[in-house]
């Protein structure tokens, strides 16, 4: 219900005259969240430049099954 009325929501409380402005911070706190589409991230060398995409697009890495090789 949160993610459907949100902005409603928040816009209530930020507008409501009877919550201390102090509390409406704690109430609500703003989040930014993105996301890519499967495939995107080993699509990036089509893009051009990998290291400009990875800054424009900041994607968070995740690894699998990750082996540690001594040689």
């Amino acid at each position: 219900m949160i993610e459907k009325y949100g902005e409603i929501l928040s816009r209530l409380i930020e507008e409501s005259d009877e919550i201390k402005d102090t509390d409406k911070e704690k109430i609500i706190k703003a989040t930014t969240k993105y996301s890519v589409a499967k495939g995107t991230i080993d699509k990036f060398a089509t893009y051009g430049d990998v290291n400009e995409v990875m800054e424009a697009v900041k994607p968070v890495v995740a690894l699998k099954n990750v082996e540690i090789i001594k040689g």
